[in-house]
């Protein structure tokens, strides 16, 4: 695996996912030219399935990035606790903020997070790209 940095952090979805949702795309296709073709309640049906097979994959991926923020907001506050012993301020940061510092090291943490309640940083990926010392995540859904 090549070395994490900004420009390929992106998280790429497990082989599996791509290919169950192709599937449920091409399902999807075929029941509506099949109830195009030949209305009846069984292909209206099998549509209806289909349409409901891709809103499953998409709600399941929504909830797993969900609780995969959950996790990273509890380690990054416990981080910057540990890190920025007696000082609050880092409390004020936002939610993106919070997940984009995940890749700064320890020793860059209190720059950013000043830097970032300042107002350096118009948005998340610009605290991102002023992270020097990138700090891989590879446990991501």
């Amino acid at each position: 695996m090549p070395t994490q940095t900004y420009a390929n952090h992106r998280a790429i979805p497990h082989p599996l996912f791509v290919v169950a949702a192709l599937l449920a795309v091409g399902a999807i296709l075929l029941a509506g030219w099949a109830a195009v073709r030949t209305p009846s309640p069984a292909t209206v049906a099998l549509l209806l399935l289909s349409i409901s097979m891709v809103l499953g994959l998409i709600i399941s991926r929504r909830q797993a990035q969900i609780v995969q923020d959950r996790i990273i907001l509890i380690d990054m506050r416990r981080r910057l606790e540990h890190v920025l012993a007696g000082q609050d301020a880092w409390q004020q940061l936002s939610r993106g903020q919070l997940i984009a510092l995940r890749f700064a090291s320890d020793r860059e943490l209190p720059n950013l997070v000043e830097r970032a309640l300042a107002g350096a940083f118009a948005t998340v990926n610009d605290l991102k790209r002023a992270i020097i010392d990138w700090q891989a995540d590879t446990h991501r859904v």
